[in-house]
């Protein structure tokens, strides 16, 4: 007999014994009111009887004994049935009873039925039985259109009670249906801490941080779903398992309801406890009884809502309950689950990659031709599910593109691939591009994988079209290598060994390329994009791009772009957009409408062509083991490459403001120079193209004592904004703007690259901290100035920064003495006044005739950085406002600062400040990330950048640290 006949004979039996106890209790009470309708009197003189010793009459015993003799009847009869029944091991009333560690968990058990307690059986004994009984307690589940509630303890007794519930339904389900139950877990206001065995069930819905997301893909799932039926089902369970394909059967918990649900989503989540049952979609509920409902909602709204008891049992304890599970048994099902033999439905990423743990197999491919992975198994096979790019025997494939819907596991297949090449392929035989969209951040741990040399998050459009025209700009580059020593591709260049030095396949992963074209209105992505998959092959230059569809808005030329697309890869999408699809033929739409499950997905690496479909699974790839792989692949260059520093990857990130720690160009410095620069060096670094992490200026003579200093990051590949103070008139620095956090963090970043420029002994810096005392500013530019090894006189109130003046100005005269041919061997000073607004010694006065006369400390400031500069004295002056700023000095006086930088401001300030509009509009996205204007007086130069900005004293001590560890072989 199977399981599914035993608890159906279950459930006869109980209906059976329930009928007979119905009519037992009927019968009884049909002798109560007997007795209850005999005279008082009777019953007085039968009571007086009984207590003289005289025995029952005989009518009372008549009675009394037929009672007793159908209650022994019953319940022998009962037992005797009982003891015929063999429980189900899954329908056992308590799972930590189970040895589960030698159950097979190859089939699935359907849930037609679930517990909610047991029944055991008077003393056995009494019976000349020999083992006690409990009988399960079972309602229907799969085959009802219910849904479950559990309340917490109403005593308040144990808070978790309600929930332990939850995880036994949990447990239980999982057990019985190992390969066709999906868990959808909702824990809104614990943040998942309630369920933290999610990663430990074999399947479940990806759960967004918007949970009317979540809600409204179930709710299109169960729309999805009865479009299958006909008029032979009504449900997904009358489906046999052949026809059900790969529909699971889908328990959504949820805990703490209604905390974190508002009304929309309440209102949909009962839509789905009502409709869901048909479609194999169940709701159970953890009522958090303390937790008020939405205006408006109740749970009233769950209309065919069954309450499950809360009560826990104990072992040989009946009744209606639940016995709660503990940890072992949690563990055992799960290892038991992991491994039966249907787990090959999910393939791990080492079984296609069977060397990741010897490190003398890694970087072993050759690219010359081609470059592959696997990156998941169809049916039997492990290992046949590949994406490569370059020529094969008789075909080529250039570029790829992915369409995904969200949650099918299109991260998860860029994790896969990134990595099967990173394990296969060296750094030198292979880099990255890493972009993710405006909403992406799966690309964030790669900052460390050796191959990268982009990496970019939260990319915007501007930022996006950019990394096309690196790439355009990489492929003629090349093709101009390739003309230089005559041959004609990638592959002949390697293959003549590399004659103009070492070029390695680039391949660019482009997560929601539809960034590409957004705001774009004279199409420029389109016309990069469609340059470089028509010409790039030949460089060596690879794009695979991904969306949740393959066309996507804002693209033109569409036709010409895809026909270069050789590889198309398709998870579970839409019905409408599979059913519009031009990138797969009609048999790959149909393998495609039947991926429906996470990591399942459709290859085709020959323009959609029928003929090349494999349909399979994707490797499952692990955070942790992502992590520990890059990892491993750090030490494996240090290991392979001890001579040879690894060059840092351009990190953009959308949303954050840059880090000098990672600008590519101040690195490129401290680790390709043992020791600090000199001018020969530092003109040799200047003429270096950006792309080549250089200054890409020609303009460097050392005669005029250039030094560099980065102010951030500009919304390109490889721009670093950057300043050059000279020995020449006007070269100081002013920042006008209302964000004090950029203001701070442009001026300290300065002040931290001082030991950059100098050594200890050929630069001294002068800092007037105008920061109120107490707030959020104060004191941080003087922490930067202590990190450093420059000489700094710190001035925090008005005496001494007038003290500072007059050491200044008289430094001053004591330069202008100096022979003008002397004048280059003069050690830089340089004066940083920041939050300038607040030094009121600073502030001009109404002078004789009403006009504004600058006061005594801001003519000493005039003399210095009007004629300091020349004689090696620069000012950076930081003020909130142009307002301000104008009460510091006149407008004549602002041709003196050659270099300016202007943060968000009014559109009045803007025209008075930079002659333009533009500083009003930098923030019109939004406050965050900041962006800057650097306004060049000279030649008429402005570009728009993210600042360094100061965000917290912990930031800021890591980031010092950081710049300290990269500059200690100069200062040792």
């Amino acid at each position: 007999m199977t399981s599914s006949e035993q608890i159906s004979s279950l459930e006869q039996l109980q209906g059976e014994l329930e009928r007979k106890a119905v009519k037992l209790q009927s019968e009884k009470s049909d002798i109560i009111k007997q007795l209850k309708e005999l005279e008082p009197q009777t019953v007085s003189a039968l009571q007086k009887q009984i207590d003289a010793g005289h025995g029952i009459p005989e009518v009372i015993q008549q009675i009394m004994g037929a009672v007793y003799q159908q209650l022994e009847n019953y319940q022998q009869q009962r037992i005797e049935e009982i003891y015929k029944f063999k429980v189900p091991l899954l329908y056992q009333p308590d799972l930590n009873a189970v040895d589960w560690l030698s159950h097979s968990f190859n089939e699935d058990e359907l849930a037609r039925q679930i517990t909610y307690g047991c029944e055991s059986f008077i003393d056995a004994n009494q019976y000349g039985l020999y083992e006690s009984i409990e009988l399960p307690l079972v309602k229907p589940l799969l085959a009802t259109e219910r849904s479950y509630a559990v309340f917490d303890n109403e005593y308040q007794i144990d808070k978790q009670q309600g929930l332990n519930v939850l995880h036994e339904r949990v447990m239980r389900l999982v057990a019985m249906m190992p390969h066709s139950s999906r868990f959808t877990l909702l824990d809104l206001d614990g943040f998942g801490s309630n369920f933290i065995y999610k990663n430990d069930l074999p399947k479940t819905r990806p759960v967004s941080d918007d949970v009317h997301k979540t809600l409204d893909d179930i709710a299109a799932d169960i729309k999805r779903i009865y479009g299958l039926f006909s008029v032979q089902v009504q449900s997904l369970l009358d489906f046999d398992e052949g026809s059900r394909g790969n529909e699971d059967f889908e328990f959504i918990m949820v805990a703490n309801f209604p905390r974190g649900f508002d009304r929309r989503s309440i209102e949909q989540l009962a839509r789905i406890a009502e409709n869901g049952p048909k479609c194999g979609k169940y709701v159970f509920l953890h009522i958090d009884e303390e937790a008020e409902f939405p205006s408006g909602t109740s749970l009233s709204m769950f209309k065919n809502l069954e309450y499950l008891p809360w009560r826990t049992l104990k072992e040989g304890e009946a009744g209606e309950g639940f016995f709660p599970v503990e940890s072992t048994t949690m563990q055992a099902i799960f290892k038991g689950i992991q491994n039966s033999e249907k787990q090959e439905t999910e393939l791990r990423f080492e079984e296609g990659t069977p060397f990741i743990n010897d490190f003398e197999q890694w970087w072993q491919a050759d690219p010359v031709a081609q470059i592959h992975t696997p990156v998941g198994g169809s049916g039997g096979k492990k290992n046949d599910l590949r994406i490569w790019f370059g020529e094969g025997k008789d075909s080529v494939c250039a570029h790829g593109m992915l369409g995904a819907t969200t949650g099918a596991g299109k991260s998860n297949l860029y994790h896969t691939f990134i990595m099967g090449l990173a394990c296969r392929y060296s750094p030198d035989d292979l880099q990255f591009y890493l972009v993710d969209g405006k909403q992406g951040v799966e690309f964030t741990d790669y900052r460390s994988l050796p191959h990268c040399r982009v990496v970019s998050l939260y990319t915007s459009p501007q930022l996006a079209r950019s990394v096309l025209e690196e790439l355009v700009d990489t492929m003629e580059r090349r093709n101009e290598l390739f003309t230089q020593y005559g041959v004609s591709s990638f592959a002949e260049y390697r293959k003549a060994g590399q004659p103009g030095g070492n070029l390695a396949r680039i391949v660019a992963v482009v997560d929601e390329y539809q960034t590409f074209f957004e705001d774009d209105r004279d199409g420029l992505g389109s016309e990069l994009m469609l340059k470089l998959v028509s010409q790039s092959r030949s460089a060596g230059i690879h794009l695979f791009v991904g969306s949740q569809r393959f066309n996507v808005a804002g693209m033109q030329k569409q036709q010409a772009i895809f026909g270069n697309m050789h590889l198309r890869v398709g998870m579970k999408m839409t019905a409408a957009d599979i059913t519009a699809l031009n990138e797969f033929q009609a048999g790959g739409k149909a393998l495609l409408r039947s991926c429906q499950e996470v990591g399942q997905a459709v290859i085709n690496d020959a323009l959609g062509d029928d003929s090349s479909n494999i349909q399979g699974r994707i490797f499952r790839m692990t955070d942790d083991l992502r992590k520990e792989l890059i990892e491993r692949l750090q030490q494996k260059w240090h290991d392979s490459y001890a001579d040879r520093e690894l060059e840092s990857p351009v990190i953009l990130n959308g949303t954050e403001q840059p880090k000098l720690s990672e600008n590519p160009q101040l690195l490129h410095v401290l680790h390709h120079y043992a020791e600090r620069p000199d001018d020969n060096q530092w003109r040799e670094f200047a003429a270096l193209p950006q792309h080549a992490a250089g200054l890409g200026i020609n303009e460097w003579y050392p005669v005029e004592k250039p030094h560099v200093f980065w102010l951030g990051q500009q919304q390109n590949i490889h721009g670093q904004s950057a300043l050059i103070l000279r020995r020449r008139q006007a070269e100081n620095l002013v920042i006008v703007g209302d964000n004090a956090e950029a203001r701070l963090g442009l001026s300290g970043m300065m002040l931290a690259q001082l030991p950059v420029n100098h050594g200890h002994c050929d630069a001294k810096a002068y800092l007037y901290d105008c920061a109120i005392e107490g707030s959020p500013w104060h004191g941080v530019l003087q922490q930067v100035a202590e990190s450093t090894s420059i000489e700094t006189n710190v001035a925090t109130h008005s005496d001494e920064f007038a003290a500072q003046l007059n050491e200044l100005t008289e430094e001053l005269s004591q330069r202008q003495a100096v022979a003008s041919s002397d004048r280059h061997q003069l050690s830089s000073i340089y004066l940083f006044i920041s939050e300038a607004q607040r030094a009121e010694a600073l502030q001009m006065s109404e002078g004789r005739f009403g006009t504004p006369t600058p006061s005594e400390q801001g003519q000493l400031l005039e003399q210095l950085y009007s004629k300091g500069p020349e004689l090696g004295i620069h000012v950076v002056l930081a003020v909130d406002s142009y307002r301000a700023l104008s009460q510091l000095m006149e407008r004549a006086m602002l041709s003196k600062f050659r270099h300016r930088i202007a943060l968000q401001m009014n559109e009045e300030d803007s025209f008075k400040f930079i002659n333009g509009r533009q500083a009003s509009r930098l923030q019109a996205a939004g406050p965050k990330p900041i962006y800057a204007l650097y306004i060049e007086e000279m030649q008429n130069r402005m570009e728009q950048f993210k600042p360094y900005a100061y965000q917290s004293q912990e930031k800021l001590t890591e980031e010092l640290e950081q710049l300290s560890q990269e500059r200690q072989r100069w200062e040792a």
